[in-house]
């Protein structure tokens, strides 16, 4: 999905997102188009991320953490640089890496290996879906919705 990358859509979004306090699902787009305010994303309660391996190095810049995501990393240094960002920004983090699609949640890294690489927007809304529907095993609901996509 576009969304117009200008500041009126920008406002318009930072004010719908400050006023709206259930579930929201984030992907790439709405990191960059925001990131004058990242903490508006970051410390909001109720998000999912479904992002690429672009779209995470764009978080961590905005939130500006200290750890570091890079393509050619590997996949284990890539799981637990994943993991220590969980643990400083608890939202549950969906993320492409390469061929493998990584879920943190609570501490937890699942990673599922695929042959193709999904787009994060769809993934986005078949994960939002679980997510939505199993509010008290999220990170369950994540791992079964990458495994089913």
């Amino acid at each position: 999905m576009q969304i117009g990358h200008n500041s009126q859509t920008a406002l318009l979004l930072t004010n719908l997102i400050q006023q709206y306090n259930d579930k929201l699902i984030v992907t790439d787009d709405l990191i960059v188009l925001l990131k004058q305010d990242p903490d508006l994303l970051a410390k909001r309660p109720n998000t999912l991320f479904v992002l690429s391996l672009g779209g995470l190095q764009t978080l961590v810049k905005q939130v500006k953490s200290e750890v570091v995501f890079t393509r050619d990393m590997g996949l284990r240094p890539f799981v637990l640089a994943l993991k220590q960002l969980n643990e400083q920004m608890p939202a549950p983090l969906t993320v492409v890496y390469e061929q493998t699609i990584a879920t943190a949640l609570g501490g937890q890294v699942v990673t599922t290996h695929r042959q193709l690489i999904p787009d994060p927007v769809m993934l986005s809304a078949y994960c939002g879906t679980w997510w939505l529907q199993q509010p008290q095993q999220p990170l369950a609901a994540l791992a079964n919705a990458v495994l089913e996509f």
